[in-house]
């Protein structure tokens, strides 16, 4: 367990391996990155229902395992408001979704707005480290 340094709430997350059997600095490596499906145009076309489905929980947890929780985490210099991004990837890769939110929320007052407006692939996405070996973490 590593003691979250920004969080000051005294939580421990386990970053060591995610909870899965991964090495937790190599599974990157070994899960490609998914997006999550956009609905086709003729459903969309019928409704103002969101464009992008949901990844079910198991996808979830797979794309934030592939953070490699950097010591200087460069999605964060990236994100113009400064979230926790490795700390809600740490906990959502453990399936506590609810802690990662709160802490979304933290920074945040609108997460579910900057959400669907943030041009992430440019910024926390853009500013990525495996940027270059691999797509990077998927975050929006």
């Amino acid at each position: 367990m590593v003691m979250s340094p920004e969080a000051g709430d005294g939580k421990a997350l386990d970053m060591s391996n995610n909870g899965s059997s991964h090495d937790h600095a190599n599974v990157w490596r070994e899960i490609d990155r998914a997006d999550p499906p956009k609905r086709a145009a003729i459903e969309r076309a019928t409704d103002f229902h969101e464009i992008y489905s949901l990844l079910d929980e198991k996808t979830v947890r797979e794309q934030a395992s592939r953070c490699i929780q950097c010591p200087q985490p460069s999605c964060r210099d990236g994100c113009p408001l400064a979230n926790r991004i490795p700390e809600w990837l740490a906990l959502a890769a453990e399936g506590r979704f609810i802690e990662a939110a709160e802490i979304s929320q933290a920074t945040s007052n609108m997460p579910e707005i900057c959400s669907r407006v943030c041009p992430q692939e440019k910024l926390c996405e853009g500013s990525c480290i495996l940027v270059g070996h691999a797509e990077p973490i998927c975050i929006g």
